[in-house]
């Protein structure tokens, strides 16, 4: 019966979840609300389960959504309350409306990842003082939270190693800053992770040879490898070309011949 039938009663626990299913899959898909009320969708779900009955776009976007964002909240502020050895990573973007958002993120030991908060900076420069300050006050709100900065390749370097390399790249005068990050959502990041690499190459071997009691063994085995360094120049020298090929295609001029000519 079963097979040709479906039942007419769906338990109040199953809806619950199914409920809940759809309003991730609507903020998730950043799909409005009003489309669950299309007539299109409304059959497509009927012939999935007769007997489930949607909710509307007011339920929808208020009750579910809240509880949905009370449930998340709850999470992280376990995770922030029981975790150790926590990291606070964050990243900007320019939404359609073309405001400045950046998100700040929670991401513990087992590379778990919890939003922890959206903040809009449109209306300020983001200059170096200013992204302090904007992470300075985030990090004073999470006080139980063991801050470490994140790295290419050192992902547990410690506050007296980030010192140490400051203050060796000022006595030797090199310039372009500190070790770069590397970001997956904009991949061309990793060729000036790796630049910066290659131009910290006299203070990371000052560091190994001096203090290298701040770095850990995993660190110091990488840099330490014979052909570190000059796996990282040719590496230098695949990433280059297609960075720049990269960037050219995402100026509203570019096209083909500009990626062609930056290639070859």
């Amino acid at each position: 019966m079963t097979d040709y039938h479906d039942s007419t009663k769906i338990p109040d626990a199953r809806v619950t979840r199914i409920n809940c299913a759809l309003a991730k899959f609507f903020v998730a898909c950043s799909i409005s609300f009003w489309i669950v009320e299309h007539p299109f969708f409304v059959n497509f779900v009927k012939e999935l389960n007769s007997a489930y009955e949607l909710p509307t776009r007011e339920f929808l976007s208020d009750q579910l959504l809240e509880r949905e964002l009370a449930l998340v909240n709850s999470t992280v502020a376990t995770v922030i309350e029981n975790g150790a050895n926590l990291t606070l990573a964050f990243d900007g973007w320019t939404s359609p409306t073309h405001r400045s958002i950046w998100n700040f993120v929670i991401m513990t030991p087992t590379r778990e990842k919890y939003l922890y908060k959206l903040v809009d900076l449109s209306e300020n420069s983001h200059t170096a003082n200013y992204v302090a300050q904007v992470v300075g006050k985030i990090i004073e709100k999470l006080d139980q939270i063991k801050y470490q900065r994140l790295y290419l390749i050192t992902p547990q370097t410690s506050h007296q190693a980030d010192a140490k390399l400051t203050q060796l790249i000022k006595e030797n005068n090199i310039c372009g800053g500190g070790i770069k990050l590397y970001c997956k959502m904009r991949w061309t990041t990793a060729s000036d992770s790796v630049d910066s690499i290659i131009r910290l190459e006299t203070v990371l071997e000052q560091i190994i040879t001096n203090d290298s009691n701040l770095l850990n063994d995993k660190v110091k085995r990488v840099i330490q490898t014979r052909n570190f360094f000059s796996d990282l120049r040719i590496l230098s020298f695949v990433l280059n070309p297609l960075r720049k090929a990269v960037l050219a295609l995402k100026s509203k001029s570019a096209t083909l011949g500009d990626c062609f000519l930056s290639l070859i």
